[in-house]
């Protein structure tokens, strides 16, 4: 398989009237599919994220970080919540508002 890196390092191309950046079209691309594909399955982050380094190392690309939680709502402990006294207070508010 042919390196295509030096694809990367082209100017704009220009296709009539708009212009077309090669590195940056790719690197849309590849994050906005990691980050989809991390939406989809949580488990598979570590993955995605080794993927995305690579895209880093061997072709300069610059990728955005997926900050995706890394919990949900149901897995944190309310132990947790009721540690502080203002945390304690807002989470009976919610609460509130919630069961009426």
């Amino acid at each position: 398989m042919k390196d295509l890196a030096h694809f990367f390092y082209l100017k704009p191309i220009r296709f009539f009237n708009r212009f077309i950046h090669i590195k940056a079209y790719v690197t849309h691309y590849l994050d906005k599919t990691f980050y989809n594909l991390t939406t989809v399955a949580l488990h598979d982050w570590a993955t995605y994220s080794e993927m995305r380094n690579l895209a880093t190392q061997r072709y300069g690309l610059m990728m955005t970080e997926a900050h995706l939680p890394s919990q949900t709502l149901e897995q944190v402990c309310v132990c947790h919540l009721m540690k502080s006294a203002e945390a304690r207070i807002q989470f009976e508010r919610l609460f509130r508002l919630c069961t009426f």
